[in-house]
C-alpha cells in the first residue's frame, strides 16, 4: 500500500506544468527602467558655424581677443574704438584700470600714485591726508600779454577778465593722453598739451600740461 502512493505521488509531479524561473539582468524589469519622453522643444544644439571664444559659439565676424581690432578695443566680441581713460588709467582686459604705480582711492575717486595716502586712516596719528589734486595751467594769449590760471579737479571754476570780456573757466574731465574736456562760460571742448583755439578775434586759448599735487600726510594743525 505504501509503495502504491509513492508511485502515486510521482505519477502526479510528472504530470504538473514545469515553472521556469529566471533573474533578470542587473536585477531589474524591463518594467523597471524609466522612460522619459522626448520633448519636442528639446533639440540639441546646432554646431557651431561661426567661431568659439572662450568655449561659446560667436559670429565669425566678431572679435574674441584684443589683437583682432588693431588699434581698437574687443568689448563683448565687437570692436570698438579704444575708450580714453582718466587721468592715471589704461584701457586693459576691456576696461580702464589704474596705470602701473597707481591704485584707486575709493575716497577721492581717482587712481592716485602708490606711494600717496588715501585717506587720513593712512597716516599716523596726529596727522592727516592732503587729498591728490590734479591741476592744468590754462592761458590766454592777448596779443603779447599771457594770463594763465590754475584748474584743479575741485569743481571749482576760475574768473578771467580781459578787456571788457569775461570768461569763466573750469574743467569737466581729464583724460590719460593730457587733454582736458573745458568749459569756458557756455562752451565746452578739449584741450591738449600745449594745444591752443581761438575764442575771439583777439583772444587764444591753451593749456600748458597736467600735473599732481598733494597725496602726503601732514600735521594736523587744528
Amino acid at each position: 500500500m505504501k509503495a502504491y502512493f509513492v508511485i502515486l505521488l510521482l505519477l502526479l509531479a510528472a504530470c504538473a506544468e514545469p515553472a521556469i524561473r529566471t533573474t533578470p539582468f542587473n536585477g531589474t524589469t524591463q518594467s523597471d527602467i524609466p522612460v522619459t519622453p522626448l520633448n519636442a522643444s528639446e533639440t540639441r544644439p546646432a554646431s557651431c558655424t561661426g567661431k568659439t571664444c572662450e568655449g561659446k559659439c560667436i559670429a565669425a565676424t566678431a572679435c574674441c581677443t584684443l589683437a583682432e581690432c588693431g588699434d581698437g578695443a574687443c568689448v563683448n566680441n565687437k570692436c570698438v574704438p579704444k575708450p580714453v581713460c582718466a587721468f592715471n588709467e589704461e584701457f586693459r582686459a576691456e576696461e580702464c584700470l589704474c596705470a602701473e604705480g597707481y591704485s584707486r582711492c575709493k575716497e577721492q575717486g581717482k587712481c592716485i600714485k602708490t606711494t600717496s595716502c588715501c585717506h587720513t586712516g593712512n597716516c599716523n596719528r596726529g596727522n592727516r591726508c592732503t587729498p591728490t589734486v590734479w591741476r592744468a595751467s590754462v592761458c590766454f594769449q592777448v596779443a603779447e600779454k599771457r594770463i594763465c590760471r590754475l584748474l584743479a579737479d575741485n569743481n571749482r571754476t576760475e574768473l578771467v577778465q580781459i578787456n571788457d570780456a569775461d570768461y569763466r573757466l573750469g574743467v569737466l574731465s581729464w583724460s590719460n593722453n593730457g587733454n582736458i574736456t573745458l568749459l569756458v562760460n557756455n562752451q565746452t571742448f578739449q584741450l591738449g598739451e600745449n594745444q591752443s583755439r581761438p575764442l575771439a578775434a583777439e583772444h587764444t586759448i591753451f593749456q600748458e600740461g597736467v600735473d599732481e599735487i598733494g597725496g602726503i600726510c601732514k600735521e594736523d594743525e587744528d
